[in-house]
């Protein structure tokens, strides 16, 4: 990490009392050889200094934790030759080859100078304990492996970071090519398609870097009857108005949004509702039916293909004149469009983005009363039920389940709760 900040090593001789310096002419260079050792990277005084630095994921993420070397090393050697010295700290840092510890006090492109061989350090024993270790000079042939001790701290940070973001991979090594910072940040997106076969190739291509295809056995099985079997096509809904309730038995229809969501529609056989714990609204599953398929456009009674309507919440607060949101992710989202949204005082709005970025809506128009933090935003389309009144009842899909068998028991083969 370049250091910004003014180590206090370069300017303590300046703070003494003349008299001091003039009756005490080597204190200076005492305190300065002190605070030396107390601020190279990952010394006491540099961690104070710069915890909010170090904590950040972009530095985090991007630690250089080993390099290979260039050449063979001899036991007195003071100039070690690697491939490339980028990540490692320009002075006094530590290294490791083999059981040898050395530090350096200057570094090129290629190359560690002013080596101190046999140095001594905390470095990380086989149980993941830090233990203060020594070590003697000897000789290295090229290709072995040069370890970066000096980051080993930063390597802690990232870990405690993935306990706290990413449960049940926060022990596990990531693929070495992959983009940890972009995968952290956007790992809600990850947890939201938990349990879809999408879901599955992102987190193979996160640990194993390799495209994978999801094959479900239930899809190859031959059955000599259905008639004990329902086989249906789940949905979990978020209702906008009129009673969800009441739509069982009637059509449920998906109008065409942009080049995201197709025309379908299909009669619902099901509706139930589902208890969230803490949620401040009502969700329901609907069910129709997937018992066969006709043709290519039908899946059984389901003609097209419902998808879930993107939606996240709102970052800060904002007013009639702001023209940018800040949001949790657009993924999802088109380039452009509309949003539907509540406002401050529970009235609905619609406003319009002329573009987006990973997590902000720009050129934002229609604002007319005040957005709270946290405020749940949805493309401005959903799925309606027309019913015999004449009165519509209106639903934001918020996932679509994998295929259903129901016999005696109910049974979701090939879903992950």
């Amino acid at each position: 990490m370049t250091q910004s900040r003014v180590p206090l090593k370069t300017i303590v001789k300046n703070q003494l009392p003349f008299y001091v310096r003039s009756e005490f002419p080597l204190i200076g260079e005492f305190l300065s050889q002190y605070y030396q050792s107390q601020e190279f990277q990952g010394a006491p005084v540099d961690l104070i200094q710069n915890i909010d630095r170090y904590i950040k994921l972009n530095n985090n993420t991007n630690a250089i934790s080993s390099v290979l070397l260039r050449s063979d090393v001899e036991d007195t050697d003071t100039t070690i030759n690697v491939f490339n010295t980028q990540g490692f700290p320009d002075e006094y840092g530590l290294i490791r080859i083999g059981s040898e510890i050395i530090t350096y006090t200057g570094k090129t492109n290629t190359s560690f100078t002013g080596c101190i061989r046999g140095f001594q350090g905390f470095v990380e024993d086989t149980d993941g304990n830090f233990v203060f270790s020594t070590s003697l000079s000897t000789t290295h042939s090229q290709g072995d492996v040069v370890e970066n001790l000096s980051v080993d701290f930063l390597t802690k940070f990232l870990t405690k970071i993935k306990y706290q973001i990413l449960p049940g991979l926060e022990s596990r090594e990531l693929y070495e090519n992959l983009n940890q910072n972009v995968f952290i940040k956007q790992s809600k997106d990850f947890y939201n398609s938990k349990g879809t076969d999408q879901s599955f190739k992102i987190l193979f291509k996160a640990l194993y870097g390799e495209d994978v295809e999801v094959l479900k056995l239930s899809d190859n099985l031959f059955t000599p009857s259905g008639s004990l079997y329902k086989i249906t096509r789940d949905m979990v809904v978020e209702p906008i108005s009129g009673n969800v309730e009441e739509i069982e038995g009637f059509t449920l229809y998906q109008n065409s949004y942009g080049n995201i969501i197709e025309k379908s529609y299909a009669p619902i056989t099901d509706v139930e509702r589902i208890l969230v714990s803490g949620a401040s609204t009502d969700y329901y599953r609907i069910s129709f039916d997937a018992n066969y398929s006709r043709d290519l456009q039908y899946s059984g009674a389901e003609y097209g293909r419902f998808v879930s309507h993107p939606r996240t919440k709102i970052i800060g607060n904002y007013s009639s004149s702001d023209t940018t949101l800040d949001v949790d992710s657009t993924v999802g989202f088109p380039k452009t469009g509309e949003l539907y949204l509540t406002y401050s005082d529970r009235s609905v709005g619609i406003v319009s983005y002329s573009s987006k970025s990973i997590t902000q809506f720009y050129g934002v128009t229609g604002i007319t009363q005040n957005i709270l933090d946290n405020t749940i935003v949805g493309i401005n389309t959903f799925a309606t039920v027309t019913l015999p009144d004449e009165s519509q009842v209106s639903v934001r899909i918020l996932s679509v389940l994998t295929d259903l068998s129901i016999g005696s028991t109910t049974v979701t083969p090939g879903y992950a709760y």
